[in-house]
C-alpha cells in the first residue's frame, strides 16, 4: 500500500496496472511475474551495473513535472553506463511513494519511464514498491553490457593524456542555486533553459563507442566537475593541469557567471551535470573528436594529465575568487 491516496490499490494492483506495461518489451523481466529477472550475458560480454537514488527536494522539486522526474532518474544512470562505454540493457526500479500520491501522478511517472525506455531502448526488468513517509524516492539499478575486458575505468588515466569534457557545465547546479535563493535568476528564456537542463540531463550514450575505442579513463560528473576530477586523479595516481578558461558553459550559465561572483564556483562544484570526463591519449585525440562530432556530442579539451603531484589540480586562467570553498556536492556535509 502506498498511502491514503492509493488506499484502494494494493501493491499487486499497482504492479499490474502501472508497472507491467513498462516491462513488456524487456526480454529479461519475465513480465514482472516472478521474484527476480533472468539475465544471461552474451558470450564474450561483461555486465556493467550501476545505481543512483533520486530524492525529492535534493535531486528534484515538488513542482517539477512528474514525468520528467522519472526520465531524469533513468538518464543519470544511463550517464554512468555511457562513461564505462557500455550499451544499456535494462534496469531495476525501486519506488518509494509518499502518502499524498495518487493514480494520476503514478500514471504520469510511468509515462515518463515509458518515454525514455523507447528513446534509449532500455526497459524495466523488475524492482520493488514501498510507502515513503514524506517524499518521493526513486532508486534505479541500471545494467549494461560491454565486450569482455573493455570497460573504461576511472583509475587508468596516465600522464600526458588529454582531458575532455562533454556538453556544458553548471547549468543544473545554477538552476538549483536559484531555487535555493543562493543566486538571482537570469532573464526568463535563460532561466527556462537552466531548468530544462536540471530536469532532463542528456546522457552521452552516443559516445560509448568512442569511449570504448579511444578513452584511457572516463567517469560521469554527478557531484561537480572539480570534485569528480579530483576523484579521477586520486584513483589514477596522477594530477591534472586544468584550463579554467576553456570550461564549456552555456549562454545562460555565462550570463550568470559574468554578473554574479558566486555563480562560477557553483557551476564548477555544484554537480548534477551528468556530463562525461574522458582521458584520451594524444595519439587518439583527433579520432575521438571526429567520432564525438559524428555522434553530435560536443567535447572540449580542458586540461592535460601530469605525473602525480602534491595537489591533484593546478590551474591556468584562474578567476579572482579562487580558491574554492569546496570542490563538490556532498550529501552528508
Amino acid at each position: 500500500m502506498t498511502g491514503s491516496e492509493l488506499q484502494n490499490l494494493s501493491e499487486h494492483q499497482l504492479i499490474e496496472e502501472f508497472l507491467k506495461p513498462l516491462a513488456k518489451s524487456s526480454p529479461y523481466s519475465l513480465n514482472l511475474g516472478d521474484d527476480a529477472a533472468l539475465l544471461k550475458p552474451r558470450p564474450g560480454y561483461d555486465l556493467v551495473i550501476t545505481k543512483d537514488v533520486l530524492v525529492e527536494r535534493i535531486h528534484f522539486f515538488e513542482n517539477d513535472p512528474t514525468s520528467t522526474i522519472a526520465r531524469k532518474a533513468l538518464r543519470v544512470n544511463l550517464s554512468d553506463l555511457a562513461s564505462k562505454g557500455a550499451r544499456p540493457l535494462g534496469y531495476l526500479l525501486g519506488l518509494g511513494l509518499p502518502k499524498n500520491w495518487d493514480r494520476q501522478k503514478t500514471r504520469e511517472l510511468c509515462a515518463g519511464f515509458a518515454m525514455d525506455q523507447e528513446i534509449f531502448d532500455f526497459y524495466v526488468m523488475g524492482g520493488d514498491t514501498v510507502s515513503s513517509p514524506e517524499r518521493l524516492l526513486i532508486s534505479i539499478t541500471a545494467i549494461g553490457e560491454i565486450k569482455s575486458g573493455h570497460m573504461t575505468h576511472r583509475n587508468t588515466a596516465t600522464s600526458g593524456d588529454i582531458l575532455y569534457v562533454s556538453g556544458t557545465i553548471g547549468d543544473a547546479a545554477l538552476h538549483a542555486a536559484i531555487c535555493y535563493e543562493k543566486l538571482s535568476a537570469p532573464e526568463e528564456e535563460k532561466a527556462i533553459f537552466l531548468r530544462n537542463r536540471f530536469l532532463l540531463p542528456e546522457p552521452g550514450i552516443a559516445l560509448t563507442g568512442a569511449i570504448d575505442r579511444y578513452a584511457n579513463a572516463a567517469m560521469d560528473i554527478s557531484d561537480g566537475l572539480m570534485g569528480d576530477l579530483i576523484k579521477m586523479c586520486k584513483a589514477s595516481s596522477v594530477s591534472v593541469k586544468l584550463d579554467l578558461g576553456s570550461i564549456p558553459y552555456s549562454g545562460a550559465a555565462t550570463s550568470m557567471i559574468s554578473s554574479q561572483t558566486l555563480a562560477q564556483q557553483i557551476a564548477l562544484t555544484g554537480g548534477d551535470d551528468y556530463e562525461l570526463l574522458v582521458a584520451v591519449g594524444p595519439e587518439n585525440t583527433l579520432n575521438f573528436e571526429k567520432e564525438a562530432a559524428l555522434a553530435s556530442i560536443a567535447v572540449t579539451k580542458i586540461g592535460v594529465f601530469k605525473e602525480r603531484a602534491d595537489e591533484e589540480l593546478s590551474f591556468v586562467n584562474v578567476p579572482a575568487w579562487m580558491p574554492f570553498e569546496k570542490t563538490s556536492y556532498d550529501h552528508f556535509s
